[in-house]
């Protein structure tokens, strides 16, 4: 049965503008300062709570949007629901709107930060309008793959050995059966492997390894996969893409790679990462500060076994940033991995016994009389968002702010994944 909550959505717009939607009954409009915070990012470093409470207030600020935030919490507090917290970033509006450290985001009083909080489930929401249609399995399939090639230093990356890697997921993620079921890619991820991977295991989720760079000099960002001969093989963003296009079970993506999240041009759906919810990914994950695989595999572990339990992505992303952040609360790695999700109530897959109930979709295109402000979610009068890039996405990103060269999970216990610039000469696919 679909979890209880309370559902606030609330919409990024032009021109400082915003508006917010408490289950779909109440509509509230404002102005925000979002604009002076996209120079407070180092802030977000040195004092997180700091950061927060100053982008709760410039959110927030104005009276009207204050109280259509107080209202969805005092509602959620009063029928012990959670709080579904869904951002929204108009296509009109600047993009520093989405370069922000929204997971961090805190009114005053809040004793956990949005992105913390096991009780509000914190998302970003495309701004798109349609929806995936509902799916049902009995046993979802996860697929595992390492990029590991035999020639990474000449880039200046660090070396990656597969097999711990493998063998750390696996003992990890096998006590999820029988409600997930466990595939692991051995030997070379090749572009070509990789994408028959996906489609003839029919995934529905794929948890990624590699190195990522970024070059600046093209606005654009590449996964480091394989050639056949155990070179590092560069693949950009588009092709990227394109290798997980003819998947079409696949539900979720998590990405643990360098310069994951990161937005590479003027286009929000650049990059790695928001490239695949460009592409209709419903779901996909990555990070937006350097990890060590110390703490990336119990996290991963924590959020598949929440999902793997209902199919429910917000929920299973606040269960496991929640216990990373009792763990750890003074590290940054807790808020490192960033939600897109498509799917407005949250699944991306309900298990064949479920009895099936869940809240209707409130982005349907409904008449005038027909607006449905009673139900939960997004109101109708969205109805009028375009395009169909994804149903949803969490992304790891990662950037060392020391400029070191990217390195990934050959040290499990030291070692990051960190963005790199690279001016060498590179194989290209």
């Amino acid at each position: 049965m679909a979890a209880e909550t309370v559902d606030l959505a609330f919409l990024v717009q032009e021109r400082e503008r915003a508006e917010l939607f408490v289950q779909g009954s109440a509509m509230y409009s404002g102005s925000t300062q979002l604009e002076r915070m996209a120079s407070q990012a180092g802030l977000a470093i040195a004092d997180p709570k700091a950061y927060g409470q100053r982008l709760f207030d410039a959110s927030f600020g104005d009276g009207n949007l204050r109280e259509g935030y107080r209202l969805a919490k005092t509602l959620a507090e009063e029928r012990g629901h959670a709080l579904r917290f869904q951002l929204m970033i108009h296509d009109s509006a600047p993009l520093h709107a989405h370069h922000l450290h929204w997971e961090l985001g805190r009114a005053g009083e809040d004793h956990y930060c949005w992105g913390a909080s096991p009780n509000l489930w914190f998302s970003r929401c495309p701004w798109l309008s349609k929806q995936p249609t509902e799916f049902r399995v009995e046993q979802p399939r996860l697929g595992v793959a390492v990029a590991a090639p035999t020639d990474v230093a000449r880039y200046g990356l660090a070396h990656l050995d597969r097999r711990i890697v493998l063998d750390t997921f696996k003992k990890r993620l096998k006590r999820l059966a029988p409600r997930l079921a466990l595939s692991v890619l051995d030997g070379r991820v090749t572009s070509d492997r990789l994408s028959e991977f996906c489609r003839d295991r029919g995934l529905h989720m794929l948890l990624l390894v590699a190195h990522g760079v970024q070059r600046a000099s093209l606005a654009t960002a590449e996964m480091v996969l394989e050639q056949r001969s155990g070179e590092a093989l560069f693949v950009d963003q588009s092709r990227f893409g394109d290798l997980l296009d003819g998947c079409r079970s696949l539900r979720q993506v998590t990405l643990l790679t360098c310069s994951g999240a990161q937005i590479t041009g003027t286009d929000p759906f650049s990059g790695i990462g928001p490239a695949l919810v460009g592409r209709g990914i419903p779901t996909v994950i990555a990070m937006n500060s350097p990890i060590s695989l110390n703490h990336a595999l119990p996290f991963a572990q924590d959020f598949y076994q929440n999902l793997a339990s209902n199919g429910c992505v917000d929920r299973a992303m606040a269960a496991a940033r929640h216990k990373a952040y009792l763990q750890e609360p003074e590290l940054p790695f807790w808020h490192a991995p960033l939600l897109y999700m498509r799917p407005r109530d949250g699944y991306i897959w309900r298990h064949a016994d479920d009895d099936g109930r869940r809240k209707p979709d409130p982005m349907k295109r409904h008449s005038q009389e027909e607006r449905p402000w009673h139900g939960g979610g997004v109101p109708g009068v969205l109805n009028a968002l375009k395009g169909n890039r994804v149903e949803g996405a969490v992304i790891i990103e990662n950037q060392t702010e020391t400029g070191d060269k990217g390195h990934i999970v050959n040290d499990v216990d030291q070692n990051h994944v960190g963005s790199i610039k690279i001016a060498n000469r590179i194989h290209r696919d």
